[in-house]
């Protein structure tokens, strides 16, 4: 039975643990205005009609709110990317005893992670321990990784991996549509008191550990469960599993390599403070200005890499949809000094980086493609343990850039190279990655495309052929009606 092409299971896994991962998105971007609503220093606020919004109400300096902001979520996220590799190597263990079970954990660690958040606002003294400590149980968690196992479970049973990809991920963008505007208004309003809205984050989080207690499946067979119990055994074994297939998988080996160089060319950390310092934005429009290409316009441009795929074929698509991201999104990132903060600062009177991902946002559905093609090179056996590795690369980039990015980042600068130094190293590892896609990866995907490629067309044949063989049945019986 399917629900608007979602089958029972899809309903009943990964649209729950979605919600999950979606509730980390709506904390993380709501981090970092609860940050600098925390801070706090010897200027008054200033209450004059008018005045721009500080984002804290024990203090007045704007700058100073935003740099001491930054730097906390910095430390935070790197923190919580400490935790995410630690929890990773347990998680990636234990769910081979279960997902149900790990799944279960891993949400019980969120929801206390957002009460800690709750709690922090009561206490100045403490907030900002309490503060790093809940970003760290967050990352504990390790739901973003039981997201993806659990998916690919449900990925490889279903005989349509591509098309499972693409439902989630549409199912996500239009969970991010409905509730992203609570992390809209918290932008909008500039609230100081953030009580209603922790209650609210902390009702979703309790409502998906219902769900998970409730109505959650087992999605790994019982003939592939371990028995292992011995927490520590299992994470040795882990290890040695994670060796095992790095050596001897070479696209694992170098979609490592990769994802590493992604993870330290991405200044996320700071997009948000750079463009409330850099253009005088309130921190609604810096929102909207950084995620707004996505939150917008990814419902609808979704489905266009699949269909790329099938027109023109996987190896075609595949190359289509990877240099249509570069070709649009380097220029708009890489410049000389002196260049790129002109270039940053108005381009068409819109910032450089808003602009890079408007024209990337028609190939944000190569991510489905992505993931459904290493998913059948790798295969179910080893996917848990490639997605753990995936993640744990990914979470140590995290806590490198996080900290690295705000620790460069300077709200208070006055030179154009100063103002966008983070953009110079983040360019440096982009162009990184194209080498190692190139030589490396590239051959071993476009391979894999073309094997997706005739299954098509041998698809096609087969649904040709019982259309004709449908069509004689029917001449032939108004032959004999006649």
């Amino acid at each position: 039975m399917a629900f608007l092409g979602f089958t029972s299971t899809e309903l009943r896994t990964y649209l729950i643990m979605g919600l999950c991962w979606i509730e980390i998105v709506q904390v993380n971007l709501m981090e970092q205005p609860y940050a600098r609503s925390l801070v706090v220093c010897d200027v008054p606020t200033n209450t004059t009609p008018g005045a721009l919004f500080s984002g804290s109400k024990y203090c007045g300096d704007r700058l100073h709110v935003i740099n001491v902001g930054a730097e906390i979520s910095g430390m935070g996220q790197s923190l919580e990317n400490v935790g995410r590799i630690t929890i990773t190597l347990f998680v990636s263990a234990y769910a081979d005893n279960g997902r149900r079970p790990a799944a279960i954990l891993g949400q019980f660690m969120l929801f206390a992670s957002t009460l800690l958040f709750a709690i922090a606002g009561f206490f100045t003294s403490l907030a900002m321990p309490i503060f790093i400590v809940a970003q760290w149980l967050q990352g504990m968690s390790g739901i973003g990784i039981l997201d993806q196992i659990i998916t690919g479970d449900v990925a490889l049973t279903s005989g349509d991996s591509v098309g499972v990809y693409n439902r989630k991920n549409m199912y996500i963008a239009v969970l991010c549509v409905v509730l992203f505007p609570m992390v809209l208004y918290v932008q909008y309003a500039e609230i100081l008191e953030f009580t209603r809205v922790w209650i609210l984050v902390n009702m979703l989080n309790l409502a998906a550990l219902l769900l998970l207690l409730f109505f959650f499946p087992e999605t790994l067979p019982e003939e592939k469960r371990g028995k292992e119990s011995n927490v520590f055994k299992m994470v040795v074994k882990e290890l040695q599993t994670f060796r095992d297939l790095v050596t001897t998988n070479t696209l694992v080996r170098w979609r490592l390599v990769e994802i590493f160089l992604i993870g330290l060319s991405d200044p996320a950390a700071i997009a948000m403070p750079f463009f409330m310092a850099n253009f005088a934005l309130p921190q609604f429009y810096a929102l909207l200005y950084s995620m707004g290409p996505g939150l917008a316009l990814a419902p609808f441009f979704i489905p266009l890499a699949p269909y790329l795929h099938k027109r023109f074929g996987y190896r075609n698509g595949w190359q289509i949809c990877y240099w249509g991201q570069r070709v649009f999104t380097t220029p708009f990132v890489i410049g000389l000094p002196g260049v790129l903060h002109p270039m940053l600062k108005s381009y068409w009177g819109i910032p450089g980086p808003v602009v890079s991902g408007l024209l990337a946002m028609p190939f944000c559905g190569f991510f489905s493609i992505v993931s459904a093609v290493e998913l059948r090179i790798v295969g179910q056996e080893n996917n848990a343990k490639y997605q753990a590795m995936v993640q744990l690369v990914g979470f140590f980039t995290g806590a490198l850039s996080s900290a690295a990015y705000s620790w460069l980042f300077d709200a208070e600068a006055t030179t154009p190279i100063m103002k966008v130094l983070p953009y110079y190293f983040a360019a440096f590892g982009g162009l990184l990655q194209i080498p190692v896609w190139y030589f490396k990866l590239r051959p071993i995907q476009l391979a894999e495309c073309d094997k997706l490629t005739e299954e098509m067309e041998k698809e096609a044949e087969k649904t040709e052929e019982e259309k004709n063989a449908a069509k004689e049945e029917k001449t032939e019986e108004e032959k004999k009606t006649d």
